[in-house]
């Protein structure tokens, strides 16, 4: 869809509109977060590109745009490497609703 109101295929706008689809499919789905490898690999799906090294920046954009929340994990003294957990990411819509949800 997004080729045929002329965005190019490798922009960033087409690439983020795929984060969010496919953040919001998960969601129906039951997911409450998705890890970025999770992402990465939908993502690559859905719009046949490789995202390479994009990625992270794109999600990190869109966390400052307010369009989704990161959920990065602590852990307890002893237990795993936190360097080792990925964090999540969720649409920040489906947050307000949950939120407000009662």
């Amino acid at each position: 869809m997004a080729l045929s109101i002329g965005l190019a295929a490798d922009s960033n706008e087409r690439i983020m509109a795929a984060i969010k689809h496919v953040l919001a499919a998960a969601r129906e789905l039951g997911h409450c977060y998705l890890t970025e490898s999770q992402i990465r690999v939908q993502v690559n799906e859905l719009i046949q590109m490789d995202l390479g090294d994009r990625l992270p920046g794109l999600l990190k954009q869109m966390h400052q745009d307010g369009l989704l929340m990161v959920r990065e994990l602590v852990c307890r003294k002893g237990q795993m490497n936190p360097a080792t957990i990925p964090s999540r990411y969720i649409l920040t819509s489906f947050m307000s609703r949950k939120k407000y949800r009662r």
